[in-house]
């Protein structure tokens, strides 16, 4: 863990201490042979900031100057992460966001472009990641800060070979570090029986970047299919939104009866917290972002996820000090 010298909440003292963040390496000894034109990662390089070598221009996924001006990239939005670390709670990040606000203000203005045709979601995936990581790394390669950054990947199809082979040029580009990275993916991607997206995302992993599973509890989910994933180390964490653990608007009571609006529902709560606790039996982190209320964070504490994220008042007092990644 790196001490970055920022503040951090103590629950139940109003303390603070020291910020730290402790990066998560995974071991992948056996790889099957790599696809044809698939440069390898630098052996060793999981942990250790390194990265493998320069891969040559990506063949359908195209990350240059000509393409981010092409392409409507959205402007981004950055969330605060946040981590449970020694019974304090700690930033150790931001996740970038699409600003869905700015995008409305634009089309209301007349001032987005036509969405680019066929690979048009792998290229705006990537260009945000060449953006992210060109303005982020001088902040998570310092040795004050040491924080993160994730991106949830819009593309189904991610990642693949050629995300792989793109993402490795711009890692070469922007010299940011593979092992501040977080992608997150959606849990159908997961279930792709797919010998090419193992290979991908054991690549990613042994440079050092964490994969994520979000919207359980929201999208279909298999802890069958997470178990086998997290077994093959091929899975970091997961996310769960903090809606789920709310109390349904549309159930019935007394006309009376004005309940709190950040009112858990007992049930939901009671199916999370377990949840939490079965992915922590599979070796996984978990996260509990979109945060809006006190109540919802007292069960994030209560429940034991590992990280989480969102506003209310206890996780706004922390972020106060920290500035966002970008101007």
């Amino acid at each position: 863990m790196h001490d970055t010298g920022q503040s951090g909440f103590v629950p139940g003292s109003g303390e603070r201490d020291a910020d730290r963040v402790g990066p998560v390496s995974f071991s992948h000894e056996n790889h099957a042979p790599l696809p044809s034109g698939l440069p390898a990662p630098a052996k060793g390089a999981a942990g250790k900031g390194a990265r493998g070598p320069n891969a040559s221009g990506s063949r359908r996924i195209r990350t240059g100057a000509k393409t981010r001006a092409r392409l409507q990239v959205p402007e981004t939005r950055w969330i605060s992460r946040f981590g449970l670390r020694d019974d304090a709670v700690h930033q150790i990040g931001w996740e970038a966001e699409p600003d869905i606000s700015a995008i409305v203000r634009h089309r209301r203005q007349g001032e987005m472009r036509p969405r680019p045709q066929g690979s048009g979601v792998a290229e705006t995936d990537l260009t945000r990641l060449h953006e992210i990581c060109r303005q982020t790394a001088p902040l998570v390669t310092s040795a004050k800060t040491a924080h993160s950054i994730t991106m949830t990947l819009a593309d189904p199809m991610a990642p693949d070979n050629d995300f792989v082979s793109a993402l490795q040029k711009i890692f070469a580009e922007t010299a940011f570090p593979p092992e501040a990275l977080r992608l997150t993916l959606h849990e159908q991607r997961l279930a792709a029986d797919s010998r090419d997206l193992a290979l991908a995302l054991a690549i990613l992993i042994d440079w050092g970047v964490e994969i994520w599973v979000t919207r359980f509890g929201q999208d279909p989910s298999s802890l069958s299919l997470l178990r086998e994933r997290a077994a093959s180390g091929l899975v970091s964490g997961i996310s769960m939104d903090a809606a789920l653990v709310m109390t349904p608007t549309g159930l019935w009571r007394p006309l009376d009866s004005n309940p709190p609006p950040d009112r858990l529902d007992p049930v939901a709560t009671r199916f999370f917290a377990a949840s939490c606790e079965a992915m922590h039996a599979l070796g996984l982190k978990t996260h509990l972002g979109r945060i809006t209320s006190s109540a919802q964070f007292a069960f994030a504490l209560s429940a034991g996820f590992d990280e989480m994220g969102g506003h209310c008042r206890e996780l706004d007092r922390i972020a106060s000090r920290e500035a966002l990644p970008c101007p």
